[in-house]
């Protein structure tokens, strides 16, 4: 009986984890285009640390209007 239950739970933990799968499937490709800008834009953002003398918050606040600026200007 335990081996019983015990494979239930797999197999709903992996179909919760299909049906996870599957909503996130129209939004993978901004989450890649996130990483992949998040990765490019890293020196740029210690570069502003370093001048803003290590004010983090103030180098992402920053960062997203310049963001902002290059993606709403066009």
């Amino acid at each position: 009986m335990f081996n019983n239950d015990r494979l239930l739970v797999q197999i709903l933990l992996l179909a919760l984890f299909g049906a996870c799968l599957w909503v996130m499937a129209p939004f993978w490709s901004a989450l890649v285009w996130g990483a992949v800008l998040a990765f490019a834009s890293w020196p740029l953002m210690r570069l502003l640390t370093r001048w803003f003398k290590g004010r983090e918050s103030l180098a992402a606040l920053v960062m997203c209007l310049c963001w902002m600026l290059l993606v709403a200007a066009p």
